[in-house]
């Protein structure tokens, strides 16, 4: 993930480099916990891969984030794993510190989108690579879906950007690339 997102930042005056998130399970924790999934049982998972040697194992026992639920050749609603020139981090304001809901509420979406609205960014999303999310009784991940805080959270965005969160829509440069020439 690091080699790749280092090449990924020689690509462009101003990249914005990021990865795939996923959810270690066979679907969204959102809803395994109504099938009593846990930090035990996924523990247990885990200990079944030899993961620490082959980190790409992880993609066999994973599901797409919610926020990478289209998958790599889409535009994603975040990232938690990504890379930029420090100068342009600070540029763009870094994460904004009004967001206070448990979790950060949508501050990395937030921020993602602010990023990617902002033509002087080059979008990059590394292929092959990915975030894994692990149970850890998170307020947005490890609770079933009728009891996720996004309606919370989404009016507390509403408060301090003044209209409606919308998900990011623009495709990375490489994505855009591949699909201009009809590789896929």
């Amino acid at each position: 993930m690091i080699k790749n997102m280092l090449n990924g930042l020689n690509l462009y005056e101003h990249p914005f480099v990021y990865s795939l998130g996923m959810h270690i399970g066979h679907k969204l924790q959102n809803h395994l916990i109504k099938e009593a999934y846990n930090q035990k049982i996924e523990n247990r998972l885990l200990n079944q891969l030899s993961w620490e040697t082959d980190g790409y194992l992880l993609f066999t026992r994973s599901s797409l984030a919610s926020s990478s639920r289209h998958g790599y050749f889409s535009p994603l609603a975040e990232s938690n794993c990504f890379a930029m020139k420090k100068d342009d981090f600070i540029a763009i304001g870094g994460f904004d510190e009004r967001f206070k809901s448990p979790g950060g509420g949508l501050v990395n979406l937030d921020y993602f989108k602010r990023v990617n609205e902002d033509k002087k960014y080059s979008p990059v999303m590394v292929l092959g690579e990915a975030t894994f999310h692990q149970f850890h009784g998170g307020v947005a991940t490890n609770v079933t879906v009728e009891e996720h805080p996004f309606e919370q959270m989404e009016e507390e965005y509403r408060a301090i950007r003044n209209k409606d969160y919308q998900a990011n829509k623009r495709l990375p440069e490489n994505i855009q690339k591949i699909k201009n020439h009809s590789c896929i």
